[in-house]
């Protein structure tokens, strides 16, 4: 690479540098937030545990809710489409579904169990708020609560789970804490 720079091509800034860069920025946000809770950490903590240039991290992430942000669109990503995925692969019954979710769940690696420990903190920390964050936060539950509602739901037909009656109520139960905790949430818009 030296040996590129020293023959006039220009210095490698392409997209995945980029990334390396919005990835060192967003690890070191979710460690500090994890720790420090998402309010609690400043947008100066983030840019020095970085370890970047202020000007670097300043073109990635311009302030403390657009850095929120982002970790939610991971959380959308790694998390929320995980969980979607798994469901949908699993064989097309009530118990294949939910084991598709509890599997995805259970077996998730480190770095997606602090995604959704985070997703679990903007919900105590913004969820019941207005704005960007709220928003997102609450778009976030809404697709859980879709997916575990049409879980819940297949295991309606007849005998796809073996002790349906605790399905209606946990069903209930879930736009219950839709309701509470998300304002973007289906169970809002209705």
């Amino acid at each position: 690479m030296a040996d590129q720079r020293q023959s006039g091509a220009p210095a490698r800034s392409g997209p995945s540098v980029r990334n390396q860069e919005l990835d060192r920025i967003l690890s070191a946000a979710l460690t500090l937030m994890l720790r420090q809770g998402l309010r609690g950490t400043t947008y100066d903590e983030v840019v020095t545990a970085s370890g970047l240039p202020g000007d670097i991290f300043q073109r990635q992430v311009t302030d403390h809710e657009e850095l929120v942000l982002k970790i939610l669109e991971r959380v959308e990503e790694e998390v929320i489409g995980a969980i979607v995925s798994e469901v949908a692969k699993a064989p097309a019954t009530a118990d294949g579904k939910l084991g598709g979710f509890l599997e995805t769940m259970t077996k998730a690696p480190p770095s997606r169990i602090s995604l959704m420990v985070f997703l679990i903190n903007a919900s105590t920390e913004y969820g019941s708020t207005e704005g960007r964050i709220g928003t997102r936060v609450g778009r976030l539950y809404g697709h859980l609560y879709r997916t575990v509602e049409g879980i819940l739901q297949f295991g309606s037909l007849p005998r796809q789970f073996p002790h349906r009656s605790g399905y209606p109520r946990a069903i209930r139960r879930v736009r219950g804490d839709a309701d509470r905790h998300c304002p973007g949430s289906p169970a809002h818009v209705r």
